[in-house]
């Protein structure tokens, strides 16, 4: 008996109908009842945030990728990194061969030693080349120019030159010192890695 009134009920409860019937005897029956009702009202879902979010979203995993980046060039060795020294050091050399053409003499010779600094730090480990002065300097950048320009040519005024105040040289000598430079900036070269016994590089 009590499932057959069960099967009855159930229909009931379920058709909006019969509910809304319900409710407004329920309000008919109480006036207070039926104030709290009217104040009743569906359920707002909030609005899909998705495409408020994503532009976010892609923000951050653009800066992300960058860190990511930054920190992997950061962890390449330095031997591995393209070298992007010596079309640079043409432009500088140019500039210094402007200058010259001008007949703008001054600081011809410190450009030039300032150049050959940069292109042997460019090559060469720093500790190896910061204290390098006089003779031994000169030595350095022989081997890098694959000369003799420097210790026996008209390079040798870049060991004395940059630092005499009062240093004059006219513009023959100056033409033969750019002419060192350029060698010098053409054939420097990496030092190779060491060989282990095996003749394999360290």
């Amino acid at each position: 008996m009590a499932d057959q009134q069960s099967a009855v009920n159930t229909p009931a409860l379920n058709n909006p109908v019969l509910n809304n019937t319900v409710l407004n005897n329920l309000a008919t029956d109480d006036p207070e009842r039926a104030q709290l009702l009217s104040q009743l009202h569906d359920i707002e879902l909030p609005a899909s945030a998705g495409l408020q979010i994503a532009p976010i979203v892609w923000i951050l995993l653009l800066l992300v990728l960058v860190a990511l980046w930054f920190l992997w060039e950061r962890a390449q060795p330095e031997s591995s990194r393209p070298r992007q020294w010596r079309p640079t050091a043409r432009q500088e050399l140019q500039r210094i061969n402007n200058a010259l053409a001008q007949h703008q003499l001054a600081n011809v010779v410190p450009d030039c030693s300032r150049l050959a600094r940069q292109v042997a730090l460019s090559v060469r480990p720093r500790e190896q080349v910061a204290s390098l002065t006089g003779y031994t300097w000169l030595t350095l950048l022989d081997t890098l120019s694959d000369s003799t320009d420097f210790t026996r040519g008209p390079g040798q005024i870049l060991a004395v030159g940059p630092y005499c105040r009062h240093h004059t040289v006219d513009q023959t000598a100056l033409n033969e010192l750019m002419q060192c430079m350029e060698r010098l900036v053409e054939n420097a070269e990496d030092e190779p890695p060491p060989q282990t016994e095996t003749g394999v590089a360290a």
